[in-house]
């Protein structure tokens, strides 16, 4: 287990890279706090979960720990988890699952965009009701959780398929139920 100057850099990059997608220019300046990255060493698949709170407007207690192969984590699991924290310091409030990971997912590799998408294919579409479309949490079943990052990816292609990112970040700003967004 560890930190180091290397996952901090590709954290760093990973939030210009996420914030110049979303918005066109860089984060003004850096965070309240640095968040501590931590990283366990494993032969699995890549996988991170990064933690934070919103409360008035604001969002704080940033942590993240990453597991994996050390080339997965720097090139998909970081990206992906900073970019949570990128659009979780834009957007100010908890947004649809779907809509969370589908948007970070943008930020892996081209590889993992493919597997992604191979597996939407595959899934009918009647997985996408309204109560999915607003769920903020995780489905409870591990299978529906691999289906929501595929789904939400491909909704999000989708999306951005017809206008730009920064309209999807505002259409992720509002806070009324999808249903009304659309």
């Amino acid at each position: 287990m560890g930190s180091d100057a290397e996952l901090a850099q590709t954290a760093e990059r990973a939030r210009e890279d996420s914030a110049r997608f979303w918005t066109g220019h860089p984060l003004p300046g850096n965070w309240s706090a640095p968040c501590p990255i931590t990283w366990r060493a494993n032969t699995g698949p890549g996988c991170g979960s990064t933690r934070f709170q919103f409360a008035n407007g604001e969002v704080f207690g940033w942590t993240m720990a990453v597991s994996g192969d050390r080339p997965e984590v720097l090139k998909n699991v970081i990206p992906h988890e900073v970019d949570h924290m990128v659009r979780a310091s834009l957007v100010r409030h908890p947004i649809e699952r779907w809509l969370d990971e589908g948007c970070a997912s943008l930020m892996e590799s081209e590889t993992s965009r493919d597997r992604l998408r191979s597996q939407a294919l595959n899934l009918p579409c009647e997985r996408i009701t309204l109560k999915w479309l607003n769920a903020k949490h995780y489905p409870q079943q591990c299978s529906q959780v691999s289906e929501m990052y595929a789904l939400g990816f491909s909704l999000v292609e989708f999306l951005l398929d017809r206008d730009s990112p920064q309209q999807l970040l505002a259409f992720s700003r509002q806070t009324s139920s999808i249903e009304r967004r659309l």
